[in-house]
């Protein structure tokens, strides 16, 4: 699911096509916002790829910690190797000229709806992260026996 950044990530991925004129070419110096948003995306990854690996020792018992990163990094890889193979096909895909987009633009602005969306859902996401914290301390959930 989501991460914190990821609400920035959905408005920078909604509003960088802006560069792009009613004609489909690049205006001239509009690249250069595109840089700067892209440098602070990953530099916001970066802080929040940190923090998630700080937090796994606090969330699994010392035995199941090694097992724990290989999965992660098997779920890492996987998703990276599915997002390449399925930008390369929403690029290729014609049906975004009925849009009025290139399958560039179509690619980038679905990228921004997904983190958006990755966004709203964090509040579920914390929701459970509470219920772990309960269930850990010895809290029985309502209605447990």
């Amino acid at each position: 699911m989501g991460s914190p950044h990821d609400a920035c990530r959905g408005g920078c991925g909604e509003s960088a096509p802006g560069g792009v004129d009613s004609g489909g070419s690049r205006a001239a110096g509009s690249v250069w916002p595109i840089y700067v948003i892209v440098f602070l995306v990953f530099l916001v990854t970066l802080v929040s790829n940190a923090a998630k690996m700080a937090v796994i020792p606090n969330l699994v018992a010392t035995h199941q910690f090694a097992p724990r990163q290989r999965i992660d990094h098997v779920r890492r890889t996987r998703g990276t190797i599915a997002g390449i193979v399925l930008g390369g096909l929403v690029i290729d895909w014609g049906l975004w000229s009925g849009f009025g987009w290139t399958g560039y633009e179509a690619a980038f602005y679905l990228d921004g709806v997904s983190f958006a969306f990755s966004a709203l859902m964090l509040p579920w996401r914390f929701r459970g992260a509470d219920r772990l914290r309960r269930f850990r301390r010895g809290d029985r959930p309502r209605g447990a026996n």
